[in-house]
């Protein structure tokens, strides 16, 4: 049963850390000529690079009147408002992680079941199922309490 339950933690550890990993390798690639500049529908400034370029063209610069606010990234979460891009991924994983836990509890209940059914006359082995039922609940309860305080901190939050 602990090895499941590492199982299950590096699985959301994992998810959660590569969720908070910000693509700016993915963006389009820079501009970095006069000429390919010019191809791409920018204005050359000498000494800042290309502007204006159209959006997802990339460029080592860009201007207040881009209409791109990301530069050409993939992922854009609302990079074009001050504050809010990271509030957004960390309103993705919470959400990602609260889907893990009702996976990890839903098995649980069901290996606890399990368990509870095949204890037969085993007083111990029963006694064992029901409190792994009561721990997944007391661990329901706690992770709802967590989420309703991280919503009610987080901007955008559901609550």
């Amino acid at each position: 049963m602990k090895k499941i339950l590492r199982l299950i933690a590096a699985v959301v550890a994992v998810l959660g850390v590569s969720m908070l990993i910000a693509t700016p390798a993915m963006a389009a690639p820079a501009v970095t000529t006069k000429a390919e500049c010019i191809a791409a529908g920018g204005t050359w400034v000498p000494g800042n690079g290309c502007k204006g370029l159209p959006s997802g063209s990339g460029g080592s610069g860009g201007s207040s009147t881009d209409s791109d606010p990301c530069n050409g990234a993939i992922l854009q979460v609302a990079c074009g408002k001050d504050g809010e891009g990271i509030f957004a991924i960390l309103n993705l994983v919470l959400n990602i992680l609260t889907v893990g836990v009702g996976v990890a509890a839903t098995g649980g209940m069901i290996f606890a079941a399990l368990r509870y059914t095949q204890a037969k006359s085993d007083v111990a082995a029963a006694a064992g199922a029901k409190k792994m039922i009561i721990d997944i609940i007391i661990g329901l309860v706690i992770w709802a309490i967590f989420w309703a305080l991280l919503q009610w901190l987080l901007p955008g939050g559901v609550l």
